[in-house]
């Protein structure tokens, strides 16, 4: 999950980059464990009954003690199979936005498109973040991921082009005619399909192939 922002005060209209990670760890609530995370310095939040870590912390801690992290997401859209995914979710954007400079600020936020592969149901996915986006104090609004790779790298071509977004859960195109998108798909097949296969492979968790892989 990235963020990107103006410069607070515009004066020489740099970008600011919030960058965290789209997972969680959940472990028991007992005063050991919050001991131990408070000894690491590692935050977290109560959330059911149980301790929550979210984000670069929880994928850290889930490489020391051999776990998977837990996804809020899966190919690209709300997990429907996470009991926790919205909540999670709801923590990790805060983390990322912040709090609104004015009221009713204009936050855009990048939806997939349609998949080629697999039947998902975008327009859900993209109603759960504008609604809750909107309760942080924002004016959401939805752009294709694709889509804005091409308004951010070709503004010299006319925004004439094509734009891939290679991500977590999916790879995402869309070709373009002067800034109008004439056809978007995507394959439910990234990072994520990458590491399950070597981890499958490998016998060893997630979260490790993913560490192997980041490291290059």
């Amino acid at each position: 999950v990235a963020g990107l922002t103006g410069d607070s005060d515009g004066a020489d209209g740099s970008i600011t980059v919030t960058l965290e990670r789209n997972a969680f760890l959940d472990i028991g609530d007992d005063v050991y464990s919050k001991n131990m995370l408070t000894k690491l310095k590692v935050p977290y939040v109560v959330h059911n009954g149980k301790l929550i870590v979210i984000g670069e912390s929880a994928f850290e801690l889930a490489n020391v003690f051999g776990k998977n992290t837990r996804r809020p997401m899966s190919d690209g859209l709300i997990s429907p199979g996470e009991v926790d995914a919205l909540p999670v979710m709801r923590m990790i954007v805060s983390k990322v936005l912040g709090e609104p400079r004015v009221p009713g600020e204009t936050c855009c936020f990048c939806i997939p498109a349609e998949s080629l592969d697999v039947d998902n149901n975008v327009v859900y996915h993209q109603g759960l973040f504008e609604s809750l986006v909107a309760k942080m104090g924002y004016t959401a609004h939805a752009i294709n991921e694709a889509h804005a790779v091409v308004f951010a790298e070709l503004a010299e071509n006319d925004f004439t082009g094509i734009g891939l977004s290679f991500g977590g859960g999916m790879a995402n195109a869309c070709i373009t005619y002067k800034s109008i998108p004439c056809l978007s798909f995507s394959v439910a097949r990234g990072g994520d399909w990458i590491d399950n296969n070597v981890a499958n492979v490998l016998g060893c968790p997630r979260s490790k192939a993913t560490s192997i892989k980041e490291r290059g």
